[in-house]
């Protein structure tokens, strides 16, 4: 998995270019949220959006799956065996949960840590009504930090069925009992205590299992490493955003919190997602490199990733910048011609020519390069792993300052191998031993 230095510092995460929504505060200025009986709730833009904008900045509330991060926000923790970093100390709720022991329970753990995430009154109105009901018009105001953000998703209610199952009913009396001495759910005994709190997961164990998703980081998503996500989480106002096959708006998250960015949209149009990338991986032929497929094919580009990661492939830097060129041109054929899939054939093609790897013209050098920090300025807003580096690089090359571009395309690839996993590229002599260019982006 890549290295995440450049964001350990990172406390709370923030956009500085997000201009928020008066009535919807996780989104931006240029939309509101409109309803109909075929889309539900849907996210409609007010005006044109450019490509770039960032849309939509969502604190969720989240759970870790990976026990190095913060059982809260997910933030990589030390080496002193504690569940929170420094930062979620003070929230509360039963230890059992955040030291894992009902990571078994799946959805369940989130669910938990949504019912003690919002107020207790908050929690003990809603047992005492009807189940909330799906909205069927448009709201005129919706933030995360309500619970009634929560409330309006649609519900899995076969779900109930799980109650019934002994891990989870041992579970929630664990819980139960552990909040004796509980300044607001003490004050109930114990009967009704179970009772309100069983309710209560319910509802929301109800809206997870139809909404929540799995988190994982840019690097991972870069890498294709998908075994142990960070976490999971609930994000309500980003769930919002319907899917297409043909989205205008592309997601990613950092850490706990869910960034979406304009892929360029028009006024009155609908604000969509994707339905996510397919990461499985073809067949590697050894000795083709995707000649004998026909233009256009998915697996040339598979072929042509796969191949970056053999030890041969830094011998043979002419045919992989050729290559890299490939899988530009064949996801064109595709119809994807400004996408983040680009970014990964873009930095190789950057460190290849930058490196002087590659016979290449000036002009081509800073094509790439300028192509390639338009693509992560856009799309990432200074979140990917190399966001901080490239702009160096465009600097520098302005300036024409030799021994800086050396360096900085130094730690361009010690950045990228960690990202995509060049585990190939250990030991090569282009692998700089000190790695004091993992900068922090300060937002």
């Amino acid at each position: 998995m890549g290295d995440d230095t450049y964001l350990k510092s990172i406390k709370m995460v923030s956009v500085p270019s997000f201009r928020p929504n008066s009535n919807f505060p996780q989104l931006c200025d240029k939309v509101t949220v409109g309803w109909d009986a075929r889309r539900g709730r849907f996210v409609q833009a007010t005006e044109d959006i450019p490509i770039g904008t960032v849309v939509c900045v969502e604190q969720g509330i989240t759970v870790n799956v990976d026990q190095s991060k913060c059982y809260r926000c997910l933030k990589q923790l030390g080496d002193d065996g504690f569940a929170y970093c420094e930062s979620c100390e003070e929230f509360y709720e039963p230890d059992a949960i955040a030291c894992g022991d009902f990571d078994g329970l799946g959805i369940f753990k989130l669910s938990a840590h949504l019912v003690f995430s919002y107020p207790f009154l908050d929690m003990a109105n809603l047992i005492r009504s009807n189940d909330p009901e799906i909205p069927q018009s448009a709201p005129t105001y919706l933030s995360t930090k309500d619970v009634t953000s929560v409330f309006q998703l649609t519900p899995y209610r076969e779900i109930g069925e799980a109650f019934k199952e002994p891990p989870l009913q041992a579970a929630i009396n664990k819980i139960v009992t552990s909040l004796e001495d509980d300044a607001n759910w003490g004050r109930l005994e114990y009967n009704s205590r179970l009772v309100t709190f069983t309710k209560a997961l319910r509802i929301m164990a109800e809206r997870c299992a139809k909404n929540a998703h799995t988190i994982y980081g840019i690097d991972q998503m870069e890498a294709k490493d998908k075994k142990v996500p960070l976490g999971t989480g609930l994000f309500p106002i980003s769930s919002i955003f319907n899917h297409s096959c043909t989205p205008n708006v592309y997601g990613f998250f950092v850490r706990n919190t869910f960034i979406f960015v304009s892929r360029g949209v028009k006024a009155g149009e609908e604000l969509v997602d994707s339905y996510g990338v397919t990461y499985n991986q073809h067949t590697l032929q050894q000795r083709t490199y995707g000649d004998y497929l026909k233009p256009g094919s998915k697996e040339i580009e598979d072929l042509i990733v796969e191949f970056g990661k053999r030890r041969d492939a830094e011998v043979y830097t002419e045919h992989m910048f050729m290559l890299w060129k490939k899988f530009v041109e064949n996801a064109k054929l595709r119809g994807i011609d400004y996408d983040p899939y680009l970014i990964h054939p873009y930095i190789e093609m950057v460190i290849l020519s930058w490196n002087n790897e590659v016979e290449c013209s000036e002009e081509e050098k800073a094509s790439l390069l300028f192509i390639t920090h338009r693509l992560l300025r856009n799309f990432y807003v200074g979140f990917h792993p190399v966001s901080d580096i490239i702009p160096e690089l465009v600097d520098q090359s302005a300036k024409y300052e030799i021994n800086q571009i050396r360096n900085t395309v130094e730690r361009l690839i010690a950045r990228s191998r960690s990202v995509w996993e060049h585990t190939d590229y250990q030991g090569s002599q282009k692998q700089p031993e000190n790695k004091n260019g993992m900068t922090v982006i300060h937002n």
